[in-house]
């Protein structure tokens, strides 16, 4: 992306030297052929509208094989076969992102199933109540198993999911 910018701006400085150049040669021209080298504000100000509509044309003219190898790779790079292997890159690349995100969530279920029932085995006192740490520890656990509710534990420390 870097590269691209800096090929812009190099670019941008190389048009805008050619047409600064182009306009103040047709300026000096235009004002010793018809102003009989008038160089007051009122004599510049007044050829303005025509220099630049002259220096547009002979720019233009100067910069015209740039253009056309600019229009040249912009074809390139555009064309049906490039857009269609780009196309099939990014819906290749989408899929296995996908697939990718899958397998994470999967292991990711997998690792908490494993963990809520290490903590089953763990800290039941008995088969309708589970103390946890942390309220997000007992709210999974009590939206994993239908019918638990989740209360701050009576001591003050943890938090109890237990059967009514």
């Amino acid at each position: 992306m870097e590269g691209k910018f800096q090929k812009l701006i190099q670019r941008t400085k190389e048009v805008a030297t050619t047409y600064t150049g182009t306009f103040v040669v047709v300026m000096f021209l235009n004002q010793l052929l018809f102003f009989g080298f008038c160089l007051n504000p009122i004599c510049i100000i007044a050829a303005m509208p025509h220099v630049l509509f002259i220096t547009v044309v002979i720019g233009t003219w100067l910069e015209k094989d740039k253009i056309l190898s600019n229009l040249d790779d912009v074809k390139e790079v555009n064309s049906p076969e490039a857009v269609e292997s780009a196309e099939a890159v990014d819906a290749h690349n989408f899929i296995e992102r996908l697939a990718e995100i899958r397998r994470f969530e999967e292991a990711k279920s997998l690792e908490e199933t494993k963990r809520l029932q290490e903590l089953t085995r763990l800290s039941s006192l008995d088969d309708k109540t589970m103390y946890f740490n942390s309220f997000s520890e007992a709210h999974t656990y009590a939206s994993k198993t239908s019918g638990m509710i989740v209360r701050r534990n009576p001591d003050g420390v943890g938090f109890i999911a237990y059967r009514e």
